[in-house]
């Protein structure tokens, strides 16, 4: 089966699971249709090449934030109350994904020798300065925490806020529930 469409149809699927979490009036099953949400885009960034990124969307998207939001829902009491649509909130999701697959019409073929990342001016760049440049003679290792230090220290960085504010909440909750 071609790439192309399993990508498409996991962004359809992606889109269908949006709406589904938009329109949902139950806490648990939004808990699981986000965390169903996670586990595709993993699969996608897999797809598309990026391993790094899937495995620490599968690892806080599906594992680790699927858990808090389970402790979370656990503490609500469910409300039969009657819920809107958010009309609003899927025409955007519906633009967003026309636009992605628009875009996506214009991005180099995968693997292209095209691309910059493919070009042998980068490789022989990287090959030839490393050691020189780093100290060190693994260029995969030199590339992750030196050339894109600053790149992986954000990643870090939004990770570490995300944490942060996880054990804020947690922590003003359980400090009203002291109080009363």
């Amino acid at each position: 089966m071609n790439e192309y469409l399993v990508i498409t149809f996991l962004l359809i699927i992606l889109n269908v699971i949006a709406i589904f979490i938009l329109t949902n009036k139950s806490y648990f099953s939004t808990v699981v249709n986000i965390s169903l949400f996670s586990l595709i885009s993993a699969l996608l960034y897999l797809m598309l090449k990026a391993p790094d990124v899937g495995l620490t969307e599968a690892a806080i998207g599906v594992c680790i934030s699927t858990v808090i939001l389970l402790a979370c829902v656990t503490k609500l009491k469910e409300e039969k109350t009657k819920y809107k649509i958010s009309f609003f909130g899927i025409i955007i999701s519906l633009i967003f994904f026309v636009s992605m697959i628009y875009v996506s019409f214009y991005l180099p073929e995968f693997g292209s020798a095209k691309t910059a990342a493919n070009s042998s001016e980068i490789i022989n760049f990287y090959e030839t300065n490393t050691e020189q440049l780093i100290g060190i003679k693994s260029i995969v290792a030199a590339i992750l925490a030196s050339f894109r230090g600053f790149d992986t220290f954000g990643e870090t960085l939004v990770i570490f806020t995300a944490m942060l504010s996880v054990l804020m909440i947690l922590k003003i909750k359980k400090r009203k529930v002291d109080h009363e």
